[in-house]
């Protein structure tokens, strides 16, 4: 089991755990990138393995500053989930697989969107890691009149696949504010 490094999170889930797939969702501008960049920086401080940061949203050359540490391999030059499941498959001794963000994975020759988080719940399985990835929800629960997400507001399929559902949450988006609702484990 890895921490997150985020205390409050990880009392919540009890960590990253082997052969999960962790989905962590908000609203564009709430903090999910950040808060995986700060998972990453934690994890790779338990290890001695790569992590594999797949950003399909920013440039490898603005990451780096934010990336404490050589052996986070970010690559952010594909965007298919055939490209990402081969890499994965390639690449030896890694203990984490990190995307940013779902939305931004595009179906392959082999695969269909609704395939995709299938795809990686397989790799988190096979490669006995945990595979988080970030997911962007455009539905405002404001519209239900409820305070916080729920699990339909989430892709189907990554509904289905995910081991843990993780829903960040800020009334100002502040990162301070930043509250962690669970709402699969």
């Amino acid at each position: 089991m890895l921490k997150t490094g985020i205390n409050e999170l990880d009392e919540k889930i009890n960590g990253l755990n082997e052969k999960e797939l962790i989905t962590i969702a908000s609203r564009p501008g709430i903090g999910k990138s950040s808060v995986g960049i700060s998972i990453i920086n934690n994890v790779v401080e338990q290890t001695n393995n790569k992590i594999l940061y797949f950003n399909l949203e920013t440039s490898k050359d603005i990451l780096k500053d934010k990336i404490l540490n050589d052996r986070v391999e970010i690559i952010d030059d594909i965007n298919n989930i055939e490209d990402i499941k081969n890499i994965c498959e390639e690449r030896k001794y890694i203990d984490l697989v990190l995307i940013d963000y779902f939305q931004l994975i595009t179906e392959s020759k082999l695969y269909e969107k609704s395939s995709i988080s299938s795809v990686l719940k397989s790799l988190a399985t096979t490669l006995d890691i945990p595979v988080v990835v970030l997911s962007q929800l455009n539905r405002t629960y404001d519209e239900r009149g409820d305070k916080y997400f729920k699990q339909e507001d989430l892709n189907i399929a990554l509904q289905q696949d995910s081991d843990k559902i993780i829903f960040l949450y800020s009334d100002n988006k502040s990162l301070e504010d930043l509250e962690f609702v669970i709402a699969k484990i």
